[in-house]
């Protein structure tokens, strides 16, 4: 479930990019949107599957974090001097730092 949930990311991107990156909505981008949802829709959704809210809230959030830090890095960039690799395993060990607390706490 938590994929079909995250498959709206592409669409919390496209939201994001508008105040912060300036960029247009296009049409195209809308339908790509919906396609790719619903092609996720019918890969997973079953006659026997069920949705929570705390579920279905906890999937969207992931999905909103994960597309503002798109967009985000997409606005800023990368720091000079820093390699791809090395980004990315900035950004992987600033998310298990901020789970971290989370994770001890259960």
């Amino acid at each position: 479930m938590a994929a079909l949930v995250g498959s709206i990311q592409p669409l919390f991107v496209l939201l994001l990019g508008v105040p912060l990156l300036g960029q247009w909505i296009r049409l195209t981008h809308v339908v790509a949107c919906a396609v790719g949802a619903a092609g996720v829709g019918l890969l997973v959704l079953r006659s026997n599957a069920t949705l929570t809210a705390i579920g279905v809230l906890a999937g969207m959030a992931g999905a909103l974090s994960m597309a503002a830090g798109i967009v985000l890095t997409k606005r800023w960039g990368r720091p000079d001097g820093v390699g791809l690799l090395g980004f990315t395993g900035l950004q992987l060990a600033v998310g298990g730092i901020m789970l971290l607390p989370v994770t001890l706490g259960c």
